[in-house]
């Protein structure tokens, strides 16, 4: 969805309705949503979304196992796990309503995260989990043959790794628009900033026109 309209053409009015909207009806939706202004943080803070922001001044990754605080060695959230283990679900392509495969999935994201997190902290370089973590888990881990059967590891395992490839095709293109936005940015901020000058510039001689007209006519009268 693309929503075009003029400055204070109730863009993110609109937005916010349709989002929440969908979310009051459609179970377990999704929404992402790029904003440019950050006009949808207040609902992604009331929703208790998570909100990513694009600054070159910050070392931010776009990684769904990075969490505030993962520098420093803390451990993650039960929302944060749930985050993880609902992506890589999307991801597997898995039915939202296999309990069996969400169980196996959350006990392997713990225990990757206790395995990297410990990597942090105590001034060392920030370490940062990842899907080939979970991967690797996966195909590491000893279940049993009966339990194996039961949540059928090895089908869900085939599946996340088909989706590593497309994983890394996004990866890439969300990299290369990362750095077109980045060139535009740095090409244009300077018109930006005139255009804002220009129009201050206007409203201000705007204003003392008619603080002088306003002057001449009451001397007019007098």
């Amino acid at each position: 969805m693309l929503l075009l309209a003029g400055s204070r053409g109730g863009k993110s009015v609109l937005l916010c309705e349709i989002i929440t909207n969908a979310l009051a009806t459609v179970r377990k939706l999704r929404v992402r949503a790029v904003d440019y202004g950050n006009s949808l943080e207040p609902l992604v803070s009331a929703l208790g979304g998570r909100h990513l922001t694009f600054d070159p001044k910050h070392k931010r990754t776009i990684n769904i196992w990075d969490y505030a605080g993962l520098e420093q060695g803390a451990m993650p959230s039960e929302l944060q796990i749930w985050y993880v283990v609902q992506d890589a679900m999307q991801l597997a392509r898995v039915d939202g309503g296999d309990t069996f495969a969400e169980d196996i999935l959350t006990l392997m994201v713990r225990q990757v995260y206790a395995n990297e997190v410990s990597r942090n902290g105590d001034g060392r370089p920030k370490h940062e989990p990842r899907h080939e973590h979970l991967l690797e888990m996966l195909r590491v881990y000893e279940f049993d043959d009966a339990e194996a059967e039961r949540h059928g590891v090895s089908e869900l395992n085939s599946q996340i790794a088909d989706t590593k490839a497309l994983a890394e095709t996004i990866r890439a293109q969300i990299n290369e628009l990362t750095e077109k936005i980045n060139e535009k940015m740095i090409k244009y901020g300077v018109v930006i900033n005139r255009h804002v000058n220009f129009g201050q510039r206007v409203q201000q001689d705007t204003a003392a026109w008619a603080e002088m007209t306003r002057v001449n006519e009451e001397g007019t009268k007098t």
